[in-house]
């Protein structure tokens, strides 16, 4: 009997997310309440699983674009707009700017991850670590990010299926933080 008020919930979950934003593709599966604002710039592709207290925080005119097979992980946030640094430093004015963000096809975002205002993640099958934030564009496929801020520390290798690591101490200083 439970398992039938489950699946109630859960139908009801994943029509409330429908109605609230943009465009929605098929096959979502929504897990606990997900916070939303700015409903009406977010798109999604097909196959979208979103668990308990993720943020899709669009806003002032910022998108937000998520592709197909995407997951994000309990307590995943993705943002679309940031503060103008440069004028606030200089006025002491706090303005939004509008950004677009992107979440490509296959990419998983784990517990706690971060993906800021601006940022487009156009590689596929990209693996974002638990607690990491994302604050520049990742282009490269089969890997994986991790830290704060995110950088790539792990590639897959879908030839030879190998997971090589990513050594740190013999890249360059521009490579480390790119």
């Amino acid at each position: 009997m439970s398992d039938i008020f489950y699946r109630i919930k859960k139908w009801k979950r994943e029509r409330k997310f429908r109605k609230q934003i943009a465009v929605c593709g098929c096959r979502l599966n929504v897990f606990g309440e997900v916070s939303i604002t700015g409903p009406q710039y977010i798109t999604v592709g097909n196959d979208l699983r979103i668990n308990e207290q993720c943020g899709l925080f669009g806003r002032c005119g910022s998108k937000i674009t998520i592709g197909n097979d995407v997951t994000l992980s309990p307590g995943a946030i993705v943002l679309a707009s940031g503060y103008d640094v440069p004028t606030w430093i200089a006025t002491g004015k706090k303005e939004h700017l509008s950004l677009e963000t992107v979440i490509g096809n296959h990419v998983w975002l784990c517990a706690n991850s971060t993906v800021l205002g601006g940022v487009k993640i156009t590689g596929e099958y990209v693996i974002i670590a638990a607690g990491a934030v994302v604050t520049t564009d990742i282009t490269e496929s089969y890997c994986l990010y991790a830290g704060v801020p995110a950088r790539l520390v792990k590639r897959y290798n879908v030839e030879k299926k190998q997971i090589s690591k990513c050594d740190i101490k013999h890249m360059t200083e521009d490579e480390k933080w790119t």
